[in-house]
């Protein structure tokens, strides 16, 4: 196996015999920002109390803050936000990418963007009702991220194939070389490893990461509801051959 579509294929076809044995420890890693995300949103909270023009433009000035700064808090943590820095990386690839992980839909990313770009780019004063809206938006994904940025770096999966007997899957999130590392069946013939790094190709990389974050949700509830795992990395047996 040497490929993301091999990969796919593998967990569509394996998944119902996976039992968890082993999960590693989140990252430690702290960021060296003054100002938190979470202050943000009480600063853009104080303005919008205040509903005056000048307090409403603040506002969405803090609002902004906030989610650039959660943003760059969550790729701080996984090695990220040197890469995208280097790159240029602006706001919507980052949300594009964090959707690409799992964190929401592009439904919700299509609305975020739709009310950003109304309260963002005129020059104008923001209406209250469209700031409350951005406010809500960018206050779920602080929320969001807040709770998923320290999810562990890895998880071990035993699977109990029917030709070859016990086999196994370890996926980890290597944080020094910004790597995800995925390492198959050691107990059987067919034994397979391969890494995807973020410099290399964001979007396998990202997917990668998708698997690593439901891999972890999946051994949390102790290897129930396969199909939901399997819907959230969209996948199937059928689709996935």
């Amino acid at each position: 196996m040497n490929s993301i579509d091999e990969f796919k294929k593998f967990l569509a076809e394996n998944i119902h015999n996976f039992e968890g044995s082993g999960k590693e420890n989140p990252f430690s890693v702290k960021t060296e920002f003054q100002v938190t995300p979470r202050e943000y949103l009480r600063f853009a909270e104080d303005e919008l109390s205040r509903n005056t023009p000048v307090s409403l433009i603040n506002c969405v000035s803090h609002l902004k803050r906030a989610l650039d700064c959660q943003l760059d808090t969550f790729f701080e943590v996984y090695n990220l936000r040197t890469l995208f820095k280097k790159r240029n990386i602006k706001i919507e690839k980052k949300l594009q990418f964090i959707g690409a992980i799992g964190f929401f839909n592009s439904r919700y990313l299509v609305r975020l963007n739709n009310v950003r770009n109304k309260v963002e780019h005129h020059y104008s004063i923001p209406d209250f009702e469209d700031i409350e809206v951005y406010f809500d938006l960018i206050t779920a994904i602080v929320q969001l991220l807040e709770l998923g940025t320290f999810d562990a770096a890895g998880c071990d999966f035993d699977c109990y194939e029917v030709e070859s007997g016990v086999a196994d899957l370890k996926i980890q999130y290597v944080r020094e070389t910004t790597e995800i590392k995925i390492i198959g069946n050691e107990l059987s013939s067919s034994k397979f490893q391969f890494v995807v790094k973020a410099a290399d190709n964001i979007d396998d990389f990202a997917f990668c990461f998708r698997v690593l974050r439901q891999l972890n949700l999946l051994w949390d509830k102790q290897c129930e509801d396969y199909e939901y795992t399997l819907r959230e990395l969209g996948l199937n047996a059928k689709s996935a051959a």
